[in-house]
């Protein structure tokens, strides 16, 4: 995945008289880069302000479901930690609008800068362009039903690479699923993106299932992604060897339902949640509905409108007398009395 920044702000700067065939070189840093022509650096650490500094932009052109955060030069990290595929120590992010999904666009070890000349304007225009990581989305897994010492990783639409990447017969290279020793020392590819065919198969306990099929050149090892369609939270397993060469997973998810969005994987609103929305909307209830009634009913005026007036005065007090009557003890003194 790659995410390109236009340096629309540095533009009229330096695309005046360059060069037709400028190049802009990396300098030392991940954000600032010297005009090959001799007219001078980029440096985009002038403009940054914050971590990151755009936050949450709306897509111009291309219209979705997500916002857009990018820092020039430093790292920073949004979403949930621990997730390897959410914004950790990137350079850009995407985030889905209803905060469910996090996805990080680039790094700033990544950077690459390159030059161009407008068509419309005749300008040059200076990009940076960061490359994600290559990795599962679901990495790392422990088989759940046929433990061994093996971690199993999955990444549903793109290949990616892992440890011993080496030897392509074996190890996990442009892979769609791979099987690492917890020791680091061998990984074995499960299946690659170009063999994935889908079946329907009748299990006994589930019904009708629908597996997501993988195979390795040559007659290797295949791997199946059962796909579940369920509400909530997307859950993802790896079942392990069901079979000598044959490995099992199961994503658990919304987004195996036919017909599923953008943001499908977000699971919904957890309990808390829901628990504060409930509670927000009660207290504004009783507050509007107890001013319309003490107003026109009981003819109140000014802040006598307030339902339960006395109690909330009171309240205060209340708490500081719990307060200080929880820590009397703590004052007491712990001497000794004179005989």
């Amino acid at each position: 995945m790659f995410l390109t920044v236009t340096c629309v702000s540095l533009l009229w700067l330096v695309g005046q008289g360059v060069a037709q065939n400028a190049t802009c070189d990396r300098a030392e840093t991940a954000c600032s880069c010297t005009m090959s022509d001799g007219s001078g650096t980029i440096n985009l650490q002038y403009v940054e302000t914050g971590k990151p500094t755009y936050k949450d932009q709306v897509a111009a052109v291309q219209k979705d479901d997500y916002l857009y955060s990018w820092n020039p030069c430093t790292p920073f990290t949004e979403g949930p930690a621990g997730d390897q595929d959410s914004c950790t120590d990137a350079a850009a992010c995407q985030i889905s609008k209803d905060q469910s999904n996090f996805f990080g666009l680039g790094t700033h070890d990544s950077a690459q800068f390159a030059a161009d000349t407008d068509p419309d304007s005749g300008g040059l225009v200076v990009s940076v362009v960061y490359q994600a990581a290559s990795s599962g989305r679901y990495k790392d897994y422990i088989a759940t039903q046929t433990t061994d010492d093996y971690l199993y990783s999955w990444n549903p639409c793109a290949p990616f690479s892992e440890v011993g990447s080496g030897d392509p017969d074996e190890s996990c290279t442009n892979v769609a699923a791979c099987q690492v020793a917890k020791d680091g020392s061998i990984s074995y590819g499960l299946g690659t993106q170009d063999s994935a065919s889908f079946t329907v198969t009748d299990d006994p306990d589930m019904g009708q299932t629908l597996t997501l099929v993988y195979q390795m050149p040559e007659g290797g090892r295949v791997s199946g992604v059962i796909l579940e369609c369920t509400q909530g939270a997307t859950t993802f397993s790896a079942i392990g060897e069901v079979t000598v060469g044959a490995y099992s997973f199961q994503l658990s998810s919304p987004c195996a339902c036919p017909g599923a969005g953008p943001g499908c994987a977000g699971g919904g609103l957890s309990g808390g949640s829901v628990f504060l929305i409930i509670l927000v909307v009660l207290a504004a209830v009783y507050v509007i509905a107890g001013a319309i009634f003490m107003k026109f009913v009981k003819g109140a005026q000014g802040s006598e409108v307030i339902p339960n007036i006395a109690f909330w005065k009171s309240l205060p007090g209340y708490v500081k007398d719990g307060v200080f009557f929880i820590l009397s003890p703590c004052r007491r003194s712990k001497g000794y009395e004179s005989v």
